[in-house]
């Protein structure tokens, strides 16, 4: 079953909601619902996502909704397919409901918010068939009630106990059967004499009873086979004869043989003495193994050798206990003598520096420490800005400002100085810097590179007042560059407020006729 219903506007006229086929299917605990999104020129919305809300009402218009559901759609040509139920159950929603009239509000958000479409749809049948899911007893069967069923039922068994035959012919068909098996002869004396055949054949067999315990009440006469004696200790059974002969015979002959003469036992003893006098008199009975045993170097391996086993020669250093408190002093340790190590306190004599680095400076060299290793220092550059006696550094304003680097004193190869920036070739530099700044509050130096657009080194943030105090104070730079190409620097001091003619640096008087050095760098190259 289904509903059907024609094209569907927004309120705000931005788009419109047609059905695909007018279709409102229930199947399973969901309803399907199926529709296209058409704009206010009537074409398919773009393909997409779209946020929806379906609700359920009980009047066409107005009213509180008895259900919603939000969803996201997606679009193709317009049209969308969701199930209603799937995000928030439908329960027993139109069990509840199912002599009331039920409408379909839809809403849609195409670019203008979440706008419902009018009029509502109605839901028809289809979607009622919950309440079959939720019913109860069965009214009827086969067009039958309840009470109507137990009264057949009832009436046939009725009709089944009534009847002679139910029951009485099925005695007389065993009673039958029982006479006819009596009067047969063979019945039972077939079977009795089966049994008695069987039993005698069990009885002639020999290996019927192979663990059978026989005792004295199951022997009457005759000979029992030796198979069949337990003839293990204790199991009570005198031997008759030993080798023929009964245990009294055996008894005589011992007493008038071997107890009768005295060399039975003296011969024996005299053997053993004898034996034994060779033995002690015989210098290689022991001696030689003696010898063998004090030659074998681990015969004696794990024994302790303390002061009371030594009394002179020499010992080898694997017999030796050398562990801490052994108590022995080595006379050398691996060939050397005490002589031959330095004590706790020592110091050597500095004559070169030919392992310092790769560099291999000689004597007179000036090192750097590069964090890792000592360098020998290959260059240096001073670079100073420098302004007349009695000359301010000039005006500051806030944000950065570029140093006015104007004097460069240096030995290093293809370094220079121009337009208030400085070039460094390519190496390894250790570099040092400083500015100063007048009642500029919050103030610090970078050293910028220029060549890649970057700060390689930042200075500490320091205060100047510009309060009565009227404080000057520098901020300082300090770092490494690895340069594997030449690359251009500059010194950038940022300033957090402008000062005019002092913001920079503040000036000596000239009457002390010396120039005013203001910005600094030293750079070594190692």
């Amino acid at each position: 079953m289904f509903a059907k219903s024609d094209r569907l506007r927004a309120w705000g006229g931005a788009a419109a909601l047609v059905l695909a086929s007018g279709l409102v299917v229930a199947q399973a605990n969901t309803v399907t619902y199926q529709g296209v999104i058409r704009d206010s020129a009537g074409g398919p919305v773009a393909d997409g996502a779209y946020p929806m809300s379906f609700g359920v009402f009980a009047a066409e218009t107005g009213g509180a909704a008895l259900w919603t559901e939000p969803q996201t759609v997606t679009t193709l040509d317009g049209a969308f397919s969701v199930q209603l139920g799937a995000v928030t159950p439908l329960g027993t929603l139109f069990a509840d409901n199912a002599e009331a009239s039920l409408w379909l509000e839809v809403s849609a958000d195409v670019g203008a918010g979440m706008q419902a479409y009018a009029p509502r749809v109605p839901l028809t049948r289809a979607p009622y068939a919950f309440h079959a899911t939720q019913a109860g007893d069965a009214d009827t069967l086969d067009g039958k009630h309840a009470a109507d069923i137990a009264s057949d039922i009832s009436a046939a068994v009725s009709t089944h106990d009534a009847s002679g035959t139910a029951h009485s012919d099925i005695r007389t068909q065993i009673g039958a059967d029982i006479a006819a098996h009596d009067v047969s002869g063979a019945a039972h004396s077939d079977i009795r004499a089966q049994i008695g055949a069987d039993i005698a054949a069990h009885d002639a067999d020999t290996g019927a009873h192979p663990g059978l315990e026989i005792d004295a009440a199951r022997i009457t006469s005759g000979k029992i086979d030796n198979e069949r004696l337990s003839m293990g200790s204790g199991g009570g059974i005198d031997a008759d004869t030993l080798d023929g002969s009964h245990l009294s015979s055996i008894q005589a002959y011992v007493d008038t043989t071997h107890g009768a003469s005295p060399t039975a036992h003296q011969d024996i003893r005299d053997k053993i003495d004898a034996d034994l006098a060779a033995h002690d008199t015989d210098a290689s009975a022991h001696g030689a193994a003696f010898t063998a045993h004090d030659t074998d170097a681990s015969a004696h391996a794990n024994i302790a050798l303390d002061g009371a086993r030594i009394t002179s020669g020499k010992i080898d250093n694997a017999r030796l206990n050398t562990g801490s408190g052994g108590g022995l002093d080595a006379d050398t340790v691996d060939g050397q003598h005490a002589s031959a190590f330095a004590g706790a306190a020592h110091s050597h004599a500095l004559n070169d520096l030919s392992d310092v680095n790769a560099a291999s400076p000689g004597v007179g060299h000036a090192l750097t420490w590069d964090g890792g290793d000592w360098r020998a220092i290959g260059g240096y550059a001073i670079i100073r800005e420098v302004k007349p006696a009695g000359t301010p550094a000039g005006n500051s304003s806030a944000g950065w400002n570029h140093r006015d680097l104007n004097h460069l004193n240096t030995n290093i190869a293809g370094a220079s100085l121009s337009n208030k920036d400085f070039t460094l070739p390519a190496g390894r530099y250790k570099v040092t810097a400083s500015a100063p700044a007048f009642m500029m509050y919050g103030h610090k130096v970078a050293l910028y590179n220029v060549t890649s657009s970057s700060y390689a080194i930042i200075g500490t943030v320091e205060w100047s007042n510009p309060g009565v105090d009227q404080t000057q104070t520098r901020s300082f730079l300090e770092g490494r560059l690895n340069l594997s190409a030449p690359a251009t620097f500059r010194i950038l001091h940022y300033i957090q407020g402008a000062y005019g003619t002092y913001g920079l640096g503040v000036s000596t008087t000239s009457a002390w006729g010396v120039e005013e050095v203001y910005t600094m760098v030293v750079i070594d190259k190692y």
